[in-house]
């Protein structure tokens, strides 16, 4: 006789999200004086990002508790083309209106876009909507729209913790006024990208989405 796979739940979504974030900070914080003193700077983000992702995977793999990822075919990809291209046409558009971009070596902007451009996306994806927006879905019933534009209760809560995940910015003394204007970005974006997730099932899409708007903000602060 077959056993029905362990679900996700809200205690899902909170202990990975708690787990996730303060290890990610704890980490960020014990290599900073390393990442400021080598040729690495960007080290303490790496590994605070792969921590993301560990938790998200330990869930899938070793508690069993899955959550829709999707492929990298054309037709599950579709869904998130237009959102791609109508992101990235926006911030192109807005470069000649941006002004004092930072002047970092070559090296250094490598690396920023490497981690803004590629590495960002699937780690916070995952974690965030794949096992954390998934698990308050499964336990919050309600939603909230109007005609064909539904947006699901958990997914709203996705994007507030998604957004709340950015105050940790708070520890590596970053401005309050900047932080504060990343966190409620990190509710827009989440929300957005949730209701695409929550219509596509693919986080690969999500994460190329996100990859896609980081990247060219990477670009912009070095226009």
């Amino acid at each position: 006789m077959s056993t029905r796979p362990p679900r996700l739940s809200w205690k899902d979504a909170i202990a990975a999200w708690l787990l996730a974030w303060g290890g990610g900070v704890g980490i960020a914080l014990a290599l900073l004086p390393i990442s400021r003193h080598s040729s690495f700077p960007t080290l303490s983000e790496y590994a605070a990002h792969a921590w993301f992702l560990a938790v998200a995977l330990f869930w899938f793999f070793a508690l069993h508790k899955r959550f829709p990822v999707g492929s990298f075919s054309r037709q599950k990809l579709r869904g998130w083309l237009w959102p791609c291209l109508v992101v990235g046409v926006l911030i192109l558009a807005s470069f000649p209106f941006m002004h004092g971009g930072s002047k970092a070596p070559g090296f250094v902007a490598a690396q920023v876009l490497l981690m803004q451009a590629v590495l960002i996306g699937p780690t916070e994806e995952f974690l965030s909507r794949g096992l954390v927006q998934t698990a308050l879905n499964n336990s919050i019933a309600w939603s909230f729209g109007y005609r064909s534009l539904q947006i699901k209760g958990g997914t709203m809560l996705a994007a507030l913790l998604f957004g709340a995940a950015h105050l940790t910015n708070l520890f590596f003394s970053h401005p309050p006024g900047e932080v504060l204007a990343q966190a409620a970005f990190g509710v827009l974006f989440g929300l957005v990208i949730g209701v695409l997730y929550d219509r596509t099932a693919n986080l690969w899409g999500a994460s190329i989405f996100h990859d896609i708007v980081d990247g060219l903000q990477a670009v912009a602060s070095f226009a």
